[in-house]
This record gives structure tokens, C-alpha cells and sequence, in this order.
């Protein structure tokens, strides 16, 4: 069993729903991460879904929050809803 090093801590992974930020999201969720999962630019919402399943799975936290990133109000609501 991997070591829950980031039990308590929260991260915000964008692009998650397909290569690098999948791979991160998935790692920081056997890490005991609580996840927030962005979905890659352009669509990908039910990859992004199931990453957060699988974050959850490693034994994680994960919640889905789609935002457009070039939005300032997005971003601030991603920020809030995760804090």
C-alpha cells in the first residue's frame, strides 16, 4: 500500500482528463490527495469524470469542476469552490 503522504492536502489538476494531468491526478489520489479534477481544454468532461473515479479508487478524494481557464471568474470559482 502506497504511503497516504498527502492525507489533509488538496490540488487542483488541470488537463486531468487525459495524459500528464491524468496521470498526476491519479498519483496524487493514492497519495490521499483531495483532488480537484479540470478537465483538458476543448472538452473531455466524462474522461475527466473518470479520473476523478479512479482518484477515488487509489484512495483519494476527487470532485469534477469544469472552468474556462481564460476566464478570471472561472478561475476564481475554481479557486473558491476548492478552498
Amino acid at each position: 500500500m502506497t504511503e497516504r503522504k498527502l492525507l489533509g492536502k488538496v490540488a487542483i489538476v488541470t488537463g486531468a482528463s487525459r495524459n500528464p494531468g491524468r496521470g498526476i491526478a491519479l498519483m496524487l489520489g493514492r497519495l490521499g490527495a483531495r483532488v480537484v479534477v479540470h478537465p483538458h481544454a476543448g472538452g473531455g468532461a466524462d474522461a475527466a469524470a473518470e479520473t476523478a473515479r479512479g482518484a477515488i479508487a487509489a484512495g483519494g478524494e476527487a470532485e469534477l469542476f469544469a472552468a474556462d481557464l481564460a476566464e478570471p471568474r472561472d478561475v476564481s470559482a475554481l479557486v473558491e469552490r476548492t478552498l
